[in-house]
């Protein structure tokens, strides 16, 4: 289903001073978004979401600081597994597509953990299919915009619920589990609109 897509994605917000974050994701074609560069434009503060935008080409998980409880017994962290959750919900496809992600924290762990959940579900993650970098959203044009997407949810995120992916607990054991166990199966997807590839998996 590999068609050469781009996905960029970034947080925003604090458990500390929001008391909630955003995990957002955003898809492109254009090979050139993922092209790294040391010239992007100074970040747009003011970039904020408007309701009648047709392109509405982004995802996003809510997270929210009792999560963090979820991660006792488990090797994971929640950070690691709400990335991988989000690619996985927009069908990402490590053969043919790239993921290029800000780290949370020492870029080469972040990648481990991600991609440890990536291999319970996918059996295989090819070497440079994703790439985690600190400060990407100041090297790469597709975290870029994945960051001013986020930074425009802050304030209106409720209104952008249908592009809420859903993340609970049962998502995080599951994928935490397949994740130190392997379950190596891939996943399967349903269609659910309004997403342009259409693409978005809940659980139960």
């Amino acid at each position: 289903m590999g068609s050469g897509r781009l996905i960029g994605i970034d947080e925003t917000g604090s458990f500390g001073e929001h008391k909630f974050c955003l995990v957002v994701a955003v898809e492109s074609q254009n090979p050139g978004d993922g092209t790294r560069r040391h010239n992007l434009p100074k970040k747009r503060r003011g970039a904020l979401i408007r309701a009648e935008e047709p392109e509405r080409d982004f995802r996003f998980i809510h997270l929210k600081p009792e999560m963090e409880d979820w991660v006792n017994g488990h090797a994971i962290g929640l950070q690691e597994v709400a990335r991988a959750h989000l690619l996985i919900q927009l069908g990402f496809d490590p053969t043919s597509e790239k993921a290029f992600i800000d780290a949370y924290r020492n870029p080469s762990a972040f990648a481990r953990g991600i991609k440890d959940v990536l291999y319970g579900e996918y059996g295989g993650i090819p070497r440079g299919s994703v790439i985690c970098r600190r400060n990407a959203d100041n090297q790469y044009p597709i975290v870029r915009r994945a960051h001013e997407r986020g930074y425009g949810l802050l304030d209106s995120y409720e209104f952008f619920s249908s592009l809420c992916v859903p993340f609970g607990r049962e998502h995080f054991e599951r994928l935490s589990l397949g994740a130190n166990g392997g379950s190596h199966k891939k996943p399967e997807y349903v269609n659910i609109p309004p997403s342009r590839r259409g693409i978005v998996r809940p659980y139960g």
